[in-house]
């Protein structure tokens, strides 16, 4: 014999399960729906942003827009890196050795 409190209970389980159901129904019609080639511009996104998360960004450097001397754009990033890290250890070193 069940309480009122759990007959209740169980009502509005039943009821948020007939929503959630509908939910879901709505979502796949929706996907169906959907044109493919949004389907496919989601999965490039996701797909780019897998290959840039672990990117680093540094401020102040131009971007490389055209390849220089037949170098990749890696090579010309690699550089740039090098060189802003060489001139901030110079300035470490430097305001390190000031101190003394």
């Amino acid at each position: 014999m069940l309480t009122s409190t759990q007959t209740d209970f169980l009502a509005s389980l039943n009821q948020l399960r007939t929503d959630l159901e509908n939910q879901v129904a709505t979502l796949k019609e929706s996907l169906i729906n959907q044109p493919n080639n949004q389907f496919e511009e989601i999965v490039a996104e996701v797909v780019e942003r897998e290959k840039r998360k672990n990117n680093l960004i540094i401020f102040g450097v131009p971007e490389q827009s055209s390849f220089l001397n037949n170098s990749q754009p890696a090579d010309l990033d690699q550089s740039a890196v090098n060189s802003v890290l060489a001139l901030n250890l110079i300035l470490l070193f430097l305001s390190l050795n000031c101190r003394d």
